[in-house]
């Protein structure tokens, strides 16, 4: 806190030299206090950091898949795929980009599309189609007699899960694989052996760093703590680099915020009374699982690495810290980059 609210009036305008070299002087006793008092409390476990790879998509969905189609294309709707020509009518929305890699969808796709076409008839026509809705990327794969309609957007009546759990049941389709312990979701036709379609669901990717910055939009954070003097303090922080804060004294009222709200980044404390952060992460990513949860807590908190993953935290900032470090944290979370 003393750092922090020193840091805060460094950056107000009309300072004499002399107030600031007493701040600085303030602000490198609390660094010197704080780092005997980490001395004392014992080495920090690395193993509670949790890191995000970083993801730089060179192709979008839509061109990954219409570069394996072309690979594949035989004359008009033809293609050979899974081992025999098939029609196929590939049907791209406008549509945003994804997490994910080039790589990761190359290798999802062309194994989707081939376990996919090995099940159906010889003569059923295969479609593929993308489209958003309610911030995310929907990649279906159906198949249909020429004589009845392809199916509907199964977006609006699938049964989407994770594909560790679609994996549990359908342990030959190993495409899914590529989506274990991501965010995207899977939905299939359950009542068949030869499904009617596939459905991959994605978070759109967030908006750079750069873009939320810039003009009138700003990049959106939800604060939860029950001290009010931290809380003032982070909001303090995050307002003086242009950030808007909602605050929050407690995981319901936090909860209730996330209900009404879309926020970028949400931070959070983890010692709180009624609800840890930890509990308050795993409710917020089951409502908002595209929203990036920091944890804030203490030197002394060992946090194993299964126990913040499981609760959907992205990373951990610990106190005491530098408005460099929030800030690094803020805009890493809010681009899907690594800080």
């Amino acid at each position: 806190a003393v750092i922090g609210n020193a840091e805060i009036l460094m950056t107000k305008n009309g300072l004499d030299n002399g107030l600031r070299d007493q701040l600085q002087s303030i602000m490198n006793e609390a660094e010197l206090a704080s780092a005997q008092i980490k001395n004392l409390s014992g080495p920090n476990d690395k193993k509670s950091e949790v890191k995000t790879e970083p993801s730089a998509p060179d192709l979008s969905l839509n061109e990954v898949a219409k570069q394996i189609l072309k690979h594949s294309h035989i004359s008009e709707n033809l293609y050979m795929v899974a081992g025999r020509a098939r029609e196929i009518e590939f049907k791209p929305g406008e549509i945003g980009r994804l997490e994910l890699s080039s790589a990761v969808m190359q290798e999802l796709f062309s194994g989707a599309i081939n376990k996919f076409a090995s099940l159906a008839e010889s003569d059923d026509i295969i479609t593929i189609s993308t489209y958003n809705r309610d911030n995310h990327i929907y990649l279906d794969i159906s198949r249909h007699r020429r004589n009845f309609p392809p199916v509907e957007s199964v977006a609006g009546f699938g049964n989407y899960q994770l594909a560790e759990e679609a994996l549990k049941t359908r342990p030959a389709d190993k495409y899914l694989e590529k989506l274990s312990g991501s965010i995207g979701k899977f939905a299939y036709d359950r009542f068949s052996t030869a499904p009617s379609y596939l459905s991959f669901k994605f978070p759109m990717k967030r908006k750079s760093a750069q873009e939320s910055l810039s003009g009138d939009t700003v990049v959106e954070i939800l604060a939860v703590d029950d001290q009010p003097v931290i809380l003032e303090l982070i909001s303090a922080m995050c307002q003086s680099i242009g950030f808007k804060v909602t605050t929050a004294l407690s995981g319901a009222e936090a909860i209730n915020f996330a209900k009404k709200n879309k926020y970028d980044v949400i931070l959070t404390d983890l010692a709180m009374p009624g609800m840890s952060g930890l509990e308050l992460s795993r409710i917020l990513r089951n409502e908002h699982p595209d929203t990036p949860i920091i944890l804030i807590t203490g030197w002394e908190a060992t946090i194993d690495r299964d126990e913040l993953e499981d609760s959907g935290i992205t990373d951990v900032l610990y106190k005491p810290f530098r408005i460099e470090q929030l800030t690094n944290l803020v805009k890493a979370a809010a681009t899907g980059q690594s800080a």
